[in-house]
């Protein structure tokens, strides 16, 4: 029984963790495509260091997600409401420890 609560609380544990910047939802597009920066970079047009940038946690620009969203039909509403949940859950907890 404690292993099946074990697993549970495993398959939910992203939802119980603090929101990530779009760049872990990128991230995980470009994973599920089998392409590493350089890949993208070439059909995203912009250099490998910028792709790199992004995919550490970088902030995500209005010109790349429009990018994104012409090369990998990414949703631009969905790229910065991502990245606005954990701009708002950092924000909060600043708050509260200030």
């Amino acid at each position: 029984m404690e292993n099946e609560k074990t697993i549970g609380i495993e398959a939910i544990s992203h939802l119980l963790a603090p929101p990530k910047g779009a760049y872990e939802y990128v991230k995980s597009i470009l994973e599920s495509k089998g392409e590493n920066p350089t890949q993208a970079a070439k059909k995203l047009d912009v250099s490998a260091s910028t792709v790199k940038r992004l995919l550490d946690g970088g902030s995500l620009t209005t010109n790349m997600a429009a990018k994104l969203h012409n090369t990998y039909k990414m949703d631009i509403d969905t790229l910065f409401n991502i990245e606005a949940q954990a701009h708002a859950y950092e924000a909060r907890h600043i708050a509260k420890t200030a």
